[in-house]
């Protein structure tokens, strides 16, 4: 583990002896600041691992009259990536604060045993020092369980200086040229403080080592994941640092002090957790056009013209079909059911899915002149699009079944930015 690694235990005893004998300031804002304030969510630089989504909703019918039944059949499939396995995942851990120790030993020891079930992995932690040396690698069940007490025991440490960013970084970069390709190499890098003094110079020169550290790992078909934890954005340049291609290769997550566990915890889960639960919500998209009757399976349905589902998952694929009963009401015309999904992979933080869109026109009660339905009409955005593939990417999502030619008319993809992107490779 290198000299901080050798001592690390009688530095955690040595600590935890103090705690006992120190009696902080009653002036000191901290421990109420803890008491008070809530955690927020973490700030992502990059693109984190994303799920494959697709949803569809269909109704049955593409006109009612008003005061007729009509029943929306809804479907969401999610695939999930294992980025985890067969990895060679190094951590390298720099300067922390006192508040930031327990939970950041928290979310490395949880990671570290996640890492030992996702199999076919190996792991090591470093620190940031000049003098750091390689720690080898921890493949077997007791190595792993030694590694994850190791993290466990992180003490609070000082911000390192631009040399101890520099030479770790190189050191980082030699121990990833060693990882084999059919591994795949994994950086995380946790510090909480930053470049010692804090000169644009040394934070240049620092930035400089962790890009040259992430270029290698991207070229070793790895991945790489920087945490600050309370510090100044300060590794934020990493990223322009890299140039473009690398959107996908490098991640970046800022959080406070108060919310490094959730925060960890949320960004390790986008890279191996399985889905834990999902959402699902079907709503007129015009008020006073539908009244929910009845659901399928049991869903929340409330007078406002919603019906929602709540039910757990589990695995890293789904696929979920509901169906949403409704009257039509005396508002006749053109008008759209809103479907959208939401979920939450394990450990992690709700995830949107896309907004789809069922249009469905309401006649009126008895025929009158004009009929405001049209009889056929096909939008350009009438067709969902194809899920994307990339090369060697897991096997893409089929798309949803689409209507017959002369009823396509009736259903849109709604044009929304947060639509899911196509599903990472589980390489």
């Amino acid at each position: 583990m290198g000299a901080r690694a050798g001592v690390a235990a009688l530095a955690a005893a040595a600590v935890l002896a103090a705690v006992g004998m120190s009696t902080p300031s009653p002036h000191a804002p901290r421990a109420r600041a803890a008491a008070t304030l809530r955690p927020g969510p973490p700030t992502f630089f990059g693109a984190p691992p994303s799920c494959a989504v697709v949803a569809d909703v269909i109704p049955s019918a593409s006109s009612v009259r008003a005061g007729e039944i009509v029943t929306f059949t809804a479907s969401f499939r999610a695939h999930c990536p294992q980025l985890l396995s067969s990895r060679a995942i190094l951590i390298v851990v720099g300067g922390l604060p006192e508040p930031a120790v327990q939970p950041v030993r928290n979310s490395l020891g949880a990671f570290v045993d996640t890492v030992a079930k996702a199999g076919g992995s190996m792991a090591q932690l470093i620190f940031i020092d000049r003098n750091v040396q390689p720690a080898g690698w921890s493949a077997t069940e007791g190595q792993f369980a030694a590694l994850a007490r190791d993290a466990r025991l992180l003490v609070a440490s000082p911000a390192p200086s631009a040399e101890d960013w520099t030479a770790t970084m190189a050191a980082a970069e030699r121990i990833v040229r060693t990882v084999p390709p059919t591994r795949g190499p994994m950086l995380v890098v946790v510090d909480g403080f930053g470049v010692a003094g804090g000169s644009a110079d040394a934070e240049a020169v620092a930035v400089a080592a962790v890009a040259g550290a992430v270029r290698t790992t991207r070229d070793g078909a790895g991945r790489s994941v920087l945490f600050e934890v309370g510090t100044p954005q300060w590794l934020r340049p990493v990223i322009d640092a890299l140039g473009p291609g690398f959107e996908n290769q490098v991640l970046i997550v800022h959080t406070t002090t108060f919310a490094v566990e959730r925060a960890m915890g949320s960004a390790l889960a986008m890279f191996h957790a399985p889905l834990a639960s999902w959402t699902g919500t079907m709503q007129e998209m015009q008020a006073g056009t539908f009244r929910p009757v009845a659901a399928d399976p049991t869903a929340d349905i409330t007078e406002a013209g919603r019906i929602t589902w709540h039910a757990p998952l589990a695995g890293h694929s789904i696929a979920v079909t509901t169906t949403g009963t409704f009257q039509a009401l005396d508002i006749v015309g053109t008008t759209r059911m809103l479907f959208q999904p939401r979920f939450v992979r394990q450990g992690g933080e709700e995830e949107l899915g896309p907004v789809i869109a069922a249009l469905v026109c309401i006649r009126p009660a008895a025929p009158v002149a004009p009929d405001r339905c049209p009889e056929r009409e096909t939008p350009p955005s009438s067709v969902p699009p194809t899920p994307e593939t990339r090369p060697g990417t897991a096997t893409p999502l089929p798309p949803p079944t689409r209507p017959p030619d002369n009823e396509a008319w009736w259903r849109i993809w709604l044009p929304r930015a947060d639509r899911q992107p196509p599903v990472e490779s589980d390489r």
